[in-house]
């Protein structure tokens, strides 16, 4: 009151209106409504009695009359305040309150557009389009700022319209002005608008950037209220992208947001975030049990896949031979098997599909379907095997999977294993010399399996001996990483084995 009192004595009733709507501008830009309240009461109780219908104060005050009704969420009553006011100053011929007016209204009819209510009505975006655009045309020599914000909305309608090409033309003549007289408050409004463009064209990362940046700055001008609105409009882009990440952070900005509007006293804006919080809890139950069902199939695809794998072990005179397979999830791309071949010989595979999941796990049903086939039929050598299971691969399919495998056929007469290594983790073979022991390891012999359809594969073959160990393994092994990511590496899967 001491402020106004200064004014008083300064100049009188004119100045004490003057300050009074300089202070409610203030209030509405800091979401302090109960002082515009209260500071309106006051103007149309001492000092509109005496202002014409028509007059500049009058005109104001009723816009900032219907600013505090729209921002409060009290549409109906914004509308009416409105479209009052656009008849007023078309009888003055005020472009500039007439331009005001327009987009207020406009606002108020797109906001159920921008925050995805459901009550849409896509006729309405021809009326605000029109009414927009006819008084934008007005001939006026001095551009305004309201001017810079209505094409920015031109530009949103046309875009929510599908018409991409004239909303950025809306735009860039919005960026024109701004950059002629630029301003903080521009800024921000040629950035919301870029936003809802790039979330026309479905560039959600894009729209996130923009609206992220508007929301930053005015959180540095303290404008609370356009701040709580664009986070509102932050959280429902992240409730429509719908990733795991994103329900989250949805979640947390609603709820953020309802307490900001709660301290405003707006009632309008809790309850279509209450409406999102319950969206938010349906999504949220809906992935709960389609990660359930999805990881009760896994199970039972791991179940299946465990079907593929040796249930126990070959008996062969003169060798131990054992496996076993520890998947890390419920199915796995890693697979090893025996094949019982002509004359007492033992095909030996061990592979890795390169991809995780069902995906692989597929993958490693075919592959081990194939080296069965080819490898049991006409007592084919291990690199015609692997020849013959690359081109069927290569012909069958086309999603890019690779496949490591070692395939070798041991003859237990003579201890030879004769075998391919397609760009698998190499064996390793364990002799002891003396006192010392030493890993020798089974190189490549040819590159990955499902890469080209031409490759070949060169076969080598040891002899194994009483007393050596002939090791297989995966990058399941070597590639598992302590909590300093530290590998394990082949070095110590080699000090391991020198125990046995």
């Amino acid at each position: 009151m001491r402020v106004l009192k200064l004014g008083v004595k300064a100049g009188g009733i004119s100045d004490e209106l003057s300050l009074n709507q300089s202070i409610i501008n203030a209030s509405l830009w800091l979401a302090d409504f109960k002082d515009v309240e209260q500071r309106l009461e006051v103007i149309n109780r001492d000092f509109l009695k005496s202002e014409s219908y028509l007059d500049e104060t009058t005109l104001n005050i009723l816009y900032l009359k219907g600013c505090l009704q729209r921002y409060k969420g009290d549409f109906s009553s914004a509308i009416n305040t409105f479209t009052d006011l656009m008849e007023r100053s078309r009888q003055t011929h005020d472009y500039d309150r007439n331009l005001q007016a327009n987009h207020c209204l406009a606002e108020i009819i797109l906001e159920s557009h921008l925050l995805e209510t459901g009550n849409t009505n896509s006729s309405e975006l021809d009326i605000v389009l029109d009414m927009l655009v006819d008084v934008i045309k007005t001939p006026q020599k001095v551009r305004t700022q309201s001017e810079l914000a209505t094409q920015c909305l031109i530009s949103v309608i046309y875009a929510l319209k599908g018409n991409q090409d004239l909303a950025e033309a809306a735009v860039a003549e919005a960026d024109s002005i701004y950059q002629k007289n630029p301003s903080k408050q521009d800024r921000i409004w040629i950035a919301l608008t870029k936003a809802r463009l790039a979330l026309a064209r479905s560039q959600d990362k894009l729209a996130l950037e923009h609206l992220s940046t508007a929301a930053q700055w005015l959180e540095e001008m303290d404008g609370r209220w356009w701040h709580a609105r664009v986070m509102l409009e932050i959280g429902i882009l992240l409730l429509k992208r719908n990733g795991p990440e994103d329900i989250d952070q949805a979640q947390n900005t609603f709820r953020e947001v309802l307490s900001e509007f709660k301290d405003m006293d707006v009632s309008f804006y809790q309850d279509v975030i209450i409406e999102k919080l319950r969206q938010l809890k349906r999504i949220s139950r809906a992935q709960a049990i389609a990660h359930r069902k999805i990881t009760q199939e896994l199970a039972e695809a791991g179940r299946v896949q465990n079907t593929f794998i040796p249930t126990h072990s070959p008996t062969i005179a003169g060798y131990q031979v054992a496996g076993v397979l520890l998947p890390a999830h419920e199915t796995s791309g890693d697979f090893y098997d025996f094949i019982e071949l002509e004359d007492g010989r033992l095909g030996v595979v061990i592979a890795d599909v390169g991809d995780k999941g069902a995906g692989a796990a597929l993958y490693m049903a075919m592959s081990r379907t194939l080296i069965r086939t080819y490898a049991g039929e006409e007592a084919r050598p291990p690199e015609e095997v692997i020849y013959q299971v690359n081109r069927r691969i290569l012909t069958d399919t086309q999603n890019g999977i690779f496949l490591t495998v070692v395939y070798g056929i041991l003859d237990p007469q003579n201890g030879s294993f004769t075998y391919v290594n397609a760009g698998h983790n190499p064996p390793c073979v364990l002799r002891t010399e003396g006192n010392n022991k030493t890993c020798t390891t089974l190189e490549k012999t040819g590159t990955l399996v499902g890469i080209f359809k031409d490759n070949t594969w060169e076969t080598n073959t040891i002899t194994l001996q009483s007393g050596e160990y002939l090791i297989f393994y995966t990058d399941g092994i070597t590639e598992s990483q302590n909590q300093a990511g530290e590998f394990y590496g082949l070095q110590r899967l080699k000090d391991t084995l020198y125990y046995l």
